[in-house]
């Protein structure tokens, strides 16, 4: 499996790639019109709307079930002109998975194979030193899943709206947990006094998540009550006892007497709020201000 690449800003990936792309072994496929940019917007992986003409990000093609079909790079070439390339002899593949959905759009869409059937032996060796994903190899279209890529962080923005394949994708940061942090849910029932940690709001100080950090989060209710958890601003992904993926939330109910865990990734910048969603439980002090930066 190709290693992580780890975190790099997807517009200077392209660049970064470079020397390993052979531009004479790239099959592409022009998509133009007037809807060019929502349709394709709506079909990828990658975020395409503040793409600037001449700049270009990698992203998955992916089928309606999260598997791959094809690794594509992304540029865009006019306001309404857009060629995405990809490993010569999986043009075909990459055309039809655009054309598949085309109805009632205003695009249309041509594909110009590759001049060279494979790359050259040094761009080759320089993909296999970086350990980049090759169409074919450690990619096979329809049944490869994104986790094992190594390139899910530059080739997929886990902020934009819905596309196919997107449930299987955004549920799955395939990074593991850098940290763990634990807060309990305490309170006094009689005095209807509620906190985290024994601490209510106006005691406690914010949590803190690094920009882009993966944490996982676990939580015991030290309490007699069910508490449903709200962290704004960042999905929530519930994991079984045994650390397996459950289900991607942003309100968590944890019940009496009960430890869970959920892992987060810190992709928001700003300050958000963490609260009981019952409401006289938050004003109370069951609240906490956590700040990604």
């Amino acid at each position: 499996m190709p290693r992580q690449t780890g975190r790099v800003n997807t517009d200077d990936a392209v660049a970064i790639t470079e020397p390993f792309i052979d531009q004479a072994a790239r099959d592409r496929v022009t998509v133009s019109g007037a809807d060019a940019q929502t349709y394709l917007q709506s079909q990828i992986a990658q975020e395409i709307r503040d793409l600037a003409v001449g700049a270009a990000r990698w992203t998955f093609v992916l089928d309606p079930t999260g598997k791959v079909e094809v690794l594509a790079r992304i540029q865009r070439t006019g306001d309404d002109v857009f060629v995405l390339d990809t490993d010569a002899g999986f043009g075909d593949t990459l055309l039809a998975r655009i054309n598949r959905f085309k109805i009632r759009v205003d695009a249309e869409t041509r594909l110009d194979t590759a001049a060279n059937a494979s790359p050259d032996l040094a761009h080759e060796l320089g993909r296999i030193a970086a350990g980049w994903p090759k169409m074919g190899a450690e990619i096979e279209p329809g049944s490869t899943i994104p986790a094992t890529t190594g390139v899910t962080t530059l080739a997929v923005n886990f902020q934009k709206g819905c596309y196919p394949g997107q449930e299987l994708v955004e549920r799955m940061d395939s990074r593991g947990a850098e940290r763990e942090i634990e807060l309990h849910l305490t309170g006094n029932m009689e005095r209807y006094i509620w906190s985290l940690d024994g601490l209510e709001f106006g005691q406690s100080t914010p949590v803190h998540f690094g920009h882009g950090e993966r944490v996982r989060v676990i939580l015991h209710n030290d309490t007699m009550m069910t508490h449903p958890m709200h962290l704004h601003g960042l999905w929530s992904e519930l994991e079984t006892p045994d650390g397996e993926f459950q289900v991607r939330k942003h309100v968590i109910n944890v019940q009496p007497a009960q430890r869970l865990s959920f892992l987060v990734t810190a992709d928001a910048l700003g300050r958000w709020a963490w609260h009981c969603h019952l409401l006289l439980h938050m004003e109370s002090g069951m609240f906490r201000e956590v700040v990604v930066a």
